[in-house]
């Protein structure tokens, strides 16, 4: 079975990292940047250890020599400046070294390379499967009619002096996309002292953010990049999509590494069966479609009067450890009865692509 995967970023490496467990696939990765200097894109970089645990148990590579930073949950920072805790472990990631040492553990596997490699739009490599893994403005997407919205994202790296034990999230209004009507900020500790700080918008956006939460610091580094959202098509015959090329994020944080984990797992499994539609039968099952989230993140983003209710009943607590006094205050503020109740609605499907 030759599969071709076209992009060399996070989604087509995880995905060869998956099907190189199959013992009939002759894989051969596409990427257009040379090597060197080959580098990751943007990314806030963080990902839970559930997660990382989850790629090392079905593909055998491990991640752990490449964790920046490890970290005991999330700190959602409402408007009024209160914030909850949220208790899960994970770790941001020096993205760039752990995408090359993928690439050297499936050299070592036996898949090909061909660095400094564009494929014409017009034009698909050979192969039993092509696996379309390049990016929010893909090629190969738009080869199989599929569409995507792109959202604008940019980030600095900066050297703060502030807490590092947890990531943090900034909600509310100002962070709000027309486009999506959801979005928010994020500080994502690197250790020694740097942080990624970034905003779903522009870099007058991620200026006004440092200006108003006073984020003065050493600007080391600028990115930035559009997110590919919404995507509609998953595969048509030969051809399968990961990342951001199929428009596959997390629905609500629009957080992509966790989402290709998941797909490529989905993948895999595709190819095993050789069922048409298998695969975007398995994204639709497990809560990853677009389309069935399309009426419901917005949920998650309820006014700023809301917001900033939720956080003084959080009162800088953690949040996923209910205590009766935590619920008492909730059962005491019915403002905040609608934004909860879709929260415990949704949360199932939610966990099984969270963060």
């Amino acid at each position: 079975m030759k599969v071709s995967i076209v992009g060399g970023g996070p989604a087509g490496l995880i995905a060869a990292l998956y099907l190189s467990r199959l013992p009939q696939a002759r894989i051969t990765i596409y990427e257009k940047q040379a090597e060197p200097p080959y580098r990751s894109s943007l990314c806030a970089e963080g990902l839970s250890l559930e997660k990382l645990s989850r790629l090392e148990e079905e593909t055998g590579f491990c991640s752990r020599p490449f964790m920046a930073r490890q970290v005991r949950g999330i700190r959602v920072v409402f408007p009024n400046r209160k914030f909850g805790l949220v208790m899960q472990a994970g770790a941001t990631l020096n993205r760039t070294e752990w995408q090359r040492a993928m690439i050297d553990c499936l050299r070592q596997r036996g898949v090909g390379f061909a660095f400094g490699a564009r494929v014409p739009a017009q034009d698909l490599p050979d192969g039993d499967w092509v696996v379309g893994a390049d990016g929010p403005a893909s090629k190969i997407r738009g080869r199989i009619n599929g569409q995507a919205d792109l959202v604008p994202s940019t980030q600095y790296r900066m050297r703060l002096e502030r807490p590092d034990d947890f990531l943090e999230v900034f909600v509310g209004r100002r962070f709000c996309l027309p486009s999506t009507g959801h979005g928010y900020a994020w500080v994502f500790p690197k250790g020694r002292g740097l942080f990624n700080v970034g905003v779903g918008g522009n870099f007058q956006m991620l200026d006004q953010f440092l200006a108003d939460y006073d984020l003065a610091g050493v600007v080391e580094e600028k990115a930035a990049a559009p997110i590919a959202v919404n995507g509609t098509v998953f595969e048509r015959e030969r051809v399968l999509l990961i990342g951001d090329a199929a428009g596959l994020t997390n629905p609500v944080t629009c957080g992509g590494l966790s989402a290709i984990i998941c797909c490529a797992g989905y993948l895999r499994q595709a190819l095993v069966s050789g069922r048409a539609g298998e695969y975007t039968r398995l994204i639709k099952a497990n809560g990853l479609d677009p389309e069935q989230w399309r009426g419901r993140a917005n949920v998650f983003y309820p006014p700023d009067a809301v917001l900033n209710r939720i956080g003084e009943i959080c009162g800088n607590r953690q949040v996923n450890r209910h205590g009766p006094n935590l619920l008492a205050r909730l059962a005491l503020a019915p403002a905040v009865w609608p934004a909860c109740l879709n929260l415990v609605r949704f949360l199932p499907d939610l966990k099984r692509v969270s963060w």
